[in-house]
């Protein structure tokens, strides 16, 4: 990606707002999360789509007729290929994250009863060996974005956390109010103003076992919905053996929405 990187001090961030400008670049090693698929992903999922629901239709009434008739030795092998169609789905659901094309209702957020709410859920997914630290003080703005899909964003990027993070070492979820400067440019496609940028950031194992290919849908996943969200999604890898994965989203300060 053309322009300048960026990435959070974390050293500096208790309590504290980030401001990004041309003379306080606090971003200079992590780059937005970019796709080079996400062009054409509106096609592939409408694609799917269609091809999916033809196949989940046709397994469907085949399952109907075998019941009525009374044959069961093609059970299994129906489960299977439902199943197998919908892991299709998941996959459709992540290229219309990734081309942005999300139904969004988006609302005012608590940004710290929030990411409490999604404790249980996040370490689940890190597994007991990876324990999860949350810290979102008080001062963190409200964030103004839908619920349910900030969820699954958040949900991806541990998945992402959970193949390539060091076993019996903590994962930690940081929330911190970003300014951005209207001469600041490292963040490309998002507008001057307030944010909240909420990072996951873990230390990197050796080897990074499993199915890396869909680790990376959920990233591409949770960038679509960043940016279509009126945010960021960043990656930073720029310090040896440690992972910061950012969602920078637009604060809650000027909509009338009631905060949830």
């Amino acid at each position: 990606m053309a322009g300048a990187a960026s990435h959070i001090n974390f050293n500096h961030m208790d309590n504290e707002t980030v401001t990004m400008s041309r003379t306080n670049d606090q971003f200079s090693n992590a780059t937005a999360i970019e796709i080079p698929v996400s062009g054409i992903a509106e096609y592939l999922a409408h694609d799917f789509n269609n091809v999916l629901t033809g196949i989940l239709g046709n397994l469907e009434l085949l399952q109907r007729r075998a019941t009525r008739q009374g044959i069961t030795f093609m059970d299994d092998y129906l489960a299977s290929a439902r199943g197998a169609a919908s892991r299709g789905v998941s996959l459709t659901q992540i290229l219309t994250a990734m081309a942005g094309l999300q139904i969004l209702d988006p609302t005012a957020l608590h940004t710290q009863h929030f990411l409490e709410s999604l404790s249980a859920l996040l370490n689940e997914i890190l597994g007991e060996q990876r324990p999860l630290q949350i810290n979102c003080p008080q001062s963190v703005d409200n964030i103004y974005c839908d619920a349910f899909k900030l969820e699954g964003a958040l949900a991806g990027i541990a998945k992402h956390a959970s193949h390539t993070a060091e076993n019996s070492a903590p994962v930690t979820l940081t929330a911190v109010n970003l300014n951005i400067d209207a001469g600041h440019n490292a963040l490309q496609d998002i507008a001057p103003g307030r944010y909240v940028a909420i990072i996951l950031q873990y230390t990197t194992a050796a080897e990074a076992p499993g199915d890396m290919f869909t680790a990376g849908l959920e990233l591409a996943s949770a960038q679509g919905f960043a940016r279509q969200s009126g945010g960021q999604a960043l990656l930073d890898t720029g310090e040896p053996g440690y992972v910061k994965i950012s969602l920078v989203l637009p604060t809650a300060s000027e909509q009338p929405a009631s905060v949830r």
